[in-house]
């Protein structure tokens, strides 16, 4: 299976891509931005460039219809190994949800964070991810 799932974040220091916390992570990060994001000053870019490359890697992974990649990476031969993500050498196996192998919250999660970038850049101005 080929599929581009380049960017996102890796999970628990290892080299496992898991859809669920990367898309709650995103989805909370977005409200603290959307809550507080006039006190962030300073750290308001960060904040942004972590959420679009977040909902960057969200959108990939959404990209054919019908289906969700949900994790990249042997949760089980990443979690025994401790390395670069630029050494790794372990198989990345997809795991992907469908119509045949559902997963109901992993997919409202990364609805919730999608839906987030979208309110981004339709309703603010100040704090919109295009605007530096």
């Amino acid at each position: 299976m080929q599929v581009d799932l380049v960017g996102g974040y890796y999970d628990a220091g290892d080299n496992v891509k898991f859809g669920f916390p990367m898309a709650f992570t995103t989805t909370m990060l977005s409200w603290s931005v959307l809550e507080f994001g006039g006190m962030m000053k300073g750290v308001l870019r960060n904040a942004k460039e972590a959420i679009r490359w977040a909902t960057d890697y969200l959108l990939k992974a959404t990209a054919e219809p019908d289906v969700i990649y949900v994790q990249v990476g042997d949760a089980t031969k990443d979690h025994a190994c401790w390395e670069r993500p630029e050494d790794m050498d372990t198989p990345r196996t997809v795991i992907k949800i469908d119509r045949n192998t559902p997963g109901t919250e992993v997919a409202a999660e990364t609805a919730a964070a999608q839906r987030l970038l979208l309110w981004f850049s339709e309703n603010l101005t100040a704090l919109t991810l295009n605007s530096y």
